[in-house]
């Protein structure tokens, strides 16, 4: 399906490399997306994918890998990027929200990618209510799956379990650790059920909703009979998944940090 392949060239890894005895070795990490915003290029993923866990900081040495036309895929380095054009990442003010910004400088004769436009935000259609039972699609790294030759995403289906009040969404969905910072899409169907009724086709189809930002585990805690004091804790995916809509990324779009750094990009 056409749709899918072009989906699939917005979405990178994101990882960083470990000199062995033999050879340089990608670890990738999670997953981003390419955006169009004011016509600059920019990868948005999940702020946690980009934090050093133990320190608390952003870390350094990673990229996100690009599919190149010619196969396989080519690094581009944050710290680079940083340092060229005297950027940095962009957090929501909210702190709780688990999303990055950053420009990229990509090569338009040799990357293969595309870029997803405001135009394909959900909110672009005229029923701006996000449905529950909508069904839904996520484009992703998966460790596991194979040794990353180029780059080829998973795609996994599910659909909007509940929608909450904070901008986010909970889908039934089986989400892992690498698929942090997949961009989240209405799946295309022949029909739609709404209040309004039934109708054929769906104007919703590709459509951007979100970023996934992390599983929802349930945790079992087993206790000691003596102490009362839990002993081990066993933790199980529920096949639940954690979602920022696009209206929190749309925040940090308006926000003044992001409105300085677009001003700045303008002036070099």
């Amino acid at each position: 399906m056409k749709l899918i392949d072009e989906i699939k060239k917005t979405v990178v890894f994101i990882g960083y490399s470990v000199q062995t005895k033999k050879t340089l070795e990608d670890i990738f990490i999670g997953t981003g997306f390419l955006l169009n915003i004011n016509n600059y290029f920019y990868v948005c993923t999940a702020k946690h994918v980009i934090l050093d866990p133990v320190k608390n900081e952003i870390r350094k040495g990673i990229w996100a890998a690009i599919r190149l036309k010619a196969g396989k895929y080519q690094k581009i380095d944050f710290d680079n990027i940083k340092q060229k054009y005297s950027v940095d990442w962009l957090f929501h003010p909210v702190q709780k929200y688990d999303i990055a910004l950053l420009p990229i400088e990509l090569n338009q004769e040799n990357n293969d990618f595309k870029l997803i436009p405001k135009d394909l935000f959900f909110e672009s259609v005229k029923n701006k209510k996000t449905p529950e039972l909508l069904q839904v699609f996520f484009c992703s790294y998966q460790p596991g799956v194979e040794k990353i030759k180029d780059i080829n995403p998973i795609i996994r289906t599910g659909f909007i379990s509940r929608v909450n009040k904070d901008n986010s969404l909970i889908i039934d969905a089986n989400t892992f650790p690498g698929n942090s910072g997949s961009p989240v899409f209405v799946a295309p169907t022949t029909g739609l059920v709404s209040d309004e009724g039934t109708q054929i086709g769906n104007p919703f189809s590709g459509k951007f909703l979100g970023v996934i930002t992390s599983y929802i585990p349930y945790r079992d805690v087993a206790e000691s009979k003596q102490t009362g004091n839990p002993r081990i804790i066993f933790e199980e995916n529920t096949g639940l998944a954690n979602v920022h809509t696009h209206n929190v990324l749309e925040e940090l779009i308006k926000s003044k940090s992001f409105k300085n750094q677009l001003t700045h990009l303008k002036q070099l």
